[in-house]
């Protein structure tokens, strides 16, 4: 959304806020996914879009690379996988960096990036093959420079 329909566009309820604090899995699922028809999914991809947000994302996968620092935030989760993650390190770089520098990201790949990050079933944890991880975080990495927002 540009800064000009940012200005005009009506501050969300406070109704509306609590609705997409309290869904944000599910909503950030629908966006991953590509949905964006509702007021909640809106909001939810403005505020996946913000730059702080995109920072902790991309501090998560950067803890994840680390492989301890993703056990001791994620204590029950399943540990990464090494291999994959050595063959994915380059495109998971460039991920970050896209998280970190893009100027006006896709919010279906931001909502990808966090789900490759929280995703327990995810490529980053269970990758169906060795190449997943890498495939996946290069597509999305691609998507996050190559489309605007308002795109969505």
């Amino acid at each position: 959304m540009s800064a000009q329909a940012q200005a005009s566009a009506p501050s969300p309820t406070f109704l509306l806020r609590a609705v997409v604090w309290w869904r944000k899995p599910s909503l950030d699922r629908a966006l991953a996914a590509g949905t964006t028809d509702t007021a909640a999914l809106r909001l939810r991809a403005e505020q996946l879009v913000a730059l702080d947000s995109r920072t902790r994302i991309a501090d998560g996968i950067e803890l994840a690379m680390a492989d301890e620092g993703a056990r001791a935030r994620r204590p029950h989760s399943s540990p990464v996988q090494r291999v994959s993650l050595a063959l994915a390190h380059p495109e998971l770089v460039w991920l970050v960096a896209s998280l970190r520098t893009a100027g006006e990201p896709s919010a279906q790949a931001v909502a990808q990036a966090l789900q490759l990050l929280t995703d327990d079933a995810g490529p980053l944890y269970t990758p169906k093959s060795v190449t997943e991880l890498r495939d996946t975080a290069g597509r999305i990495s691609t998507q996050l420079i190559a489309r605007p927002r308002d795109a969505l």
